[in-house]
């Protein structure tokens, strides 16, 4: 068929809006798609078929095995006579209805295609008006409408080794690779949360750290501060013990013998005084250890 130039796999584009004839995830509905051109859905096996009296036709198959046909359901947009377009499962050995059988005809006017089913309808987008309408109907012929033309785009043939839509077992496989990407997402956001638990355990323990060194340092310098207290203390009784003691020895009138003696005693006492000091030192280095 000229239409198709020998391609068994297509995209059928909308000329007047621009958008992909595309299979639905419910199996059973048809709509527009726009820039899905890499989208599985969107693509259509065309299948050499004999139309009535033996014409040439197409079966055109979608992406979950079934194929474009005209349902029974009255649409509820476009045309008064317009019906549902549709997905629909045919049996191998029965031989496909009037309604399931397309072909392409030569647009007068314009480029593209008109597809009229063999039971004398035509494929027709909607939403040429208002735009958020992406169905797609069948309807009788009106030659003025630009939304029953559709461009036949082929996909080239590496694309359909690797598209093969009538190859057994391809739904399974790609639900099997779903679930597999499912299970890895989930996996992946998990081992997100824990990095971000780690992240939230290493922050807190940094924060107690830096709050213990904090009061560690004001422990010290406490312990530094009393200590210097201390000294200090010390120091002044020891000057006050030495002054009132020279004083003491200044004002008594005694001869030679008598200051020697006094000198002796005077050296005894500081010598004591400064074992007592060195044992109060001894004593709060003792305590204020760790």
């Amino acid at each position: 068929m000229e239409a198709f130039h020998g391609a068994r796999l297509v995209r059928l584009r909308c000329c007047a809006r621009g958008m992909y004839l595309a299979a639905e995830e419910d199996k059973t509905g048809v709509c527009l798609r726009r820039g899905r051109r890499a989208a599985d859905n969107v693509l259509w096996s065309a299948r050499p078929a004999a139309g009535p009296e033996g014409a040439a036709a197409v079966l055109l198959c979608g992406f979950y095995g079934l194929f474009l046909a005209a349902s029974d359901r009255p649409a509820s947009v476009g045309p008064p006579d317009a019906v549902e377009a549709q997905q629909r499962a045919l049996d191998d050995d029965s031989a496909p209805p009037p309604d399931m059988l397309w072909q392409a005809v030569c647009s007068s006017s314009e480029d593209g295609f008109l597809f009229r089913n063999c039971g004398g309808r035509f494929l027709r987008a909607n939403g040429k008006y208002l735009r958020w309408r992406r169905g797609v109907t069948v309807a009788a012929s009106d030659n003025s409408s630009s939304m029953l033309r559709w461009a036949v785009e082929a996909v080239p043939v590496e694309q359909e080794r690797l598209l093969d839509l009538g190859r057994p077992g391809r739904q399974e496989l790609l639900q099997s690779l779903e679930a597999m990407l499912k299970e890895e997402k989930g996996l992946l956001q998990s081992t997100l949360k824990q990095i971000e638990e780690e992240e939230a355990k290493k922050r807190s323990s940094m924060l107690k750290m830096k709050c213990a060194q904090e009061k560690r340092r004001g422990l010290m310098a406490e312990e530094k501060r009393g200590s210097d207290s201390l000294e200090s203390h010390w120091a002044a009784m020891t000057i006050d013990i030495a002054t009132k003691a020279y004083a003491s020895y200044a004002i008594k009138p005694v001869g030679h013998q008598g200051r020697v003696n006094e000198l002796e005693c005077l050296k005894a006492d500081k010598q004591r005084l400064i074992q007592q000091i060195k044992w109060e030192i001894e004593q709060l280095n003792t305590q204020s250890a760790p």
